[in-house]
């Protein structure tokens, strides 16, 4: 599996197309379907007393499409991911 991150200028799309086809993950997360701007909402969203660069997200492409994505936060202990062809949610809780 290969990663990449999600650059906020121009991937925005298939952020949002990725959200969209992991409804399950929205509706968990968030507890509706993504809304039209979701991808903007997932690069901004962060916990209390973290910034801009304490936050990640990348996205896992297949051929030219995003199936999924992962969206981390440097120092907190819950990793999401949603993966478009399942919509399946993965939360993963790490002591590190």
């Amino acid at each position: 599996m290969r990663i990449q991150p999600v650059d906020a200028t121009n991937d925005i799309e298939h952020l949002q197309a990725t959200l969209e086809g992991a409804s399950r993950y929205s509706l968990t997360v968030v507890g509706k379907l993504p809304a039209p701007n979701a991808a903007i909402k997932v690069l901004d969203a962060r916990p209390p007393g973290k910034n801009h660069s304490d936050k990640f997200v990348f996205e896992i492409p297949h051929d030219v499409d995003a199936v999924g994505c992962i969206e981390m936060v440097r120092g907190y202990r819950r990793i999401t991911a949603a993966i478009r062809r399942s919509g399946d949610l993965v939360n993963h809780e790490t002591n590190r």
